[in-house]
């Protein structure tokens, strides 16, 4: 497998800005194997009588954002990038909390809007997104395609602060929807602990809750943690951390487990760019009573160029 993504940044004055990101619209910018893509890739064939080793990969617009960006205060609108974590995972992917679903699903990015400002010394970001923009739209009544007159905003916020050494982030996130719409609301922290014979460590969680119920939308509550280590290691640096969390529904019961543990070797660096290697051991656990329970591990060697 593969992945291109080319980062553009212009300074237009003032701290002024416009960037963007160009990549495949799928899953973590994958975009093909062996010069062909899968079947779900979005991959295009130049004719439809192409053979399938034919098959290029489309480019998307993955971000397009403008902004300001001040010493205080600052803003940005458009496809604007949000950081990964675990609250956005169980916000976003209830029915599946793990395996890095913001990320690999969402490019950790969406549309909408943020703010940010510095509140005693420490910056304060405001989120606001638009999940589903269907105001006005509906199918007559015989066409048998249900009619879809409604907008769905999430509302995010984060503050950092630091005490004692340690760095306290707490995260909150709510979806405004209109009524019979899903609309959870999480609330969590991440919590980073100064280094411990060259360690850093991490833990990060959330609770989320849904209490909208309906035919067709289960209501539910449920949590997740993330506990991380980073270090260096001879020539590489590692990264491990392990997901745990569950759904409670009201006929089920959800339980999930992720480990992801990697290695980086930069094999070359200069002033023009790097190259690294980077083997990786996923293992993913899901438990639901009478639908699936199952493991899944799997290991990977990725190769990167940045320049």
């Amino acid at each position: 497998w593969y992945r291109v993504r080319l980062d553009f940044k212009a300074d237009i004055g003032d701290n002024w800005f416009f960037k963007t990101s160009l990549g495949h619209n799928g899953p973590d910018y994958f975009i093909g194997k062996f010069s062909s893509a899968p079947y779900g890739t979005g991959g295009m064939a130049y004719t439809k009588y192409s053979m399938e080793n034919s098959y290029r990969a489309t480019v998307d617009w993955m971000e397009v954002y403008f902004g300001h960006s001040g010493e205080k205060a600052g803003f940005q609108m458009g496809v604007i990038p949000i950081p990964h974590n675990v609250m956005l995972d169980i916000h976003f992917y209830p029915n599946m909390p793990i395996d890095l679903p913001w990320l690999i699903w969402n490019n950790s990015s969406t549309g909408g809007f943020s703010v940010y400002h510095n509140v005693f010394g420490e910056k304060l970001n405001t989120y606001l997104t638009v999940d589903k923009n269907r105001t006005e739209y509906s199918e007559p009544a015989d066409s048998g395609n249900p009619e879809y007159n409604y907008d769905t905003y999430s509302l995010g916020l984060d503050y950092s602060f630091n005490l004692g050494g340690h760095k306290i982030q707490p995260v909150f996130w709510k979806t405004l929807a209109p009524e019979n719409i899903s609309a959870p609301i999480t609330g969590g922290v991440n919590f980073s602990a100064p280094k411990i014979f060259g360690l850093n460590l991490s833990v990060s969680g959330a609770l989320t809750m849904q209490s909208v119920k309906t035919e067709d939308i289960d209501s539910y509550d449920g949590w997740i943690v993330r506990p991380m280590a980073k270090g260096k290691i001879g020539p590489g640096s590692f990264v491990i951390w392990y997901d745990m969390a569950q759904l409670k529904y009201d006929d089920k019961t959800e339980d999930y487990g992720y480990l992801w543990a990697h290695y980086k070797w930069i094999a070359h660096k200069s002033y023009l760019g790097e190259f690294s290697v980077k083997p990786t051991l996923r293992i993913t656990t899901i438990d639901i009573p009478e639908v699936k329970s199952y493991q899944r591990t799997t290991f990977e060697i990725t190769t990167e160029i940045r320049f």
